[in-house]
């Protein structure tokens, strides 16, 4: 038994929800004036919609909810109500490895540029690199490392 099925199989059985019982969670969407909060199981991603401009919060998604791509259904959805409501910006401000490979390859544009700490522009992977320094140097909390991209939602499908 690998470690991980045995801690999975020492958990309450009332705390496990396997991939197909998230398939079949919705996706809970409140708005409040111009913020908007999604909700998966525990896992939540929040916005700011100004105009035609998104802010993106941080997609919090626990360690025993990381299986089965919520970080992407949370993305997409809100992309989805994102284009319903004519948005067509997205003005990232990523702080973790993951929250740049999500975006990086589940909103795949043309041309994407990259700036660190919003200033100088990287290329993709100098933003990565600098993202993995961060992740291993036990910074991951560190708000101020941060790599900022922007997504044109038209350009998206």
């Amino acid at each position: 038994m690998t470690k991980k099925s045995l801690e999975e199989f020492n958990q309450p059985v009332n705390q496990l929800v396997s991939p197909r019982e998230q398939e079949d969670q919705e996706i809970q969407v409140r708005w409040d004036k111009c913020d908007v909060y999604l909700t998966l199981g525990k896992s939540t991603y929040d916005a700011c919609v100004i105009s035609d401009i998104c802010y993106p919060g941080i997609v919090m998604v626990p360690e025993e909810e990381r299986e089965g791509g919520i970080g992407t259904k949370l993305l997409n959805k809100l992309v989805e109500i994102l284009k319903e409501r004519g948005v067509k910006t997205i003005f990232h401000h990523v702080v973790s490895l993951e929250g740049l490979m999500l975006i990086s390859k589940k909103l795949n544009q043309p041309t994407r540029n990259y700036y660190f700490n919003d200033e100088k522009e990287v290329t993709f992977d100098e933003a990565v690199e600098i993202m993995q320094k961060k992740k291993s140097d036990g910074e991951q909390d560190d708000s101020t490392i941060m790599i900022t991209t922007i997504t044109d939602l038209d350009q998206i499908k």
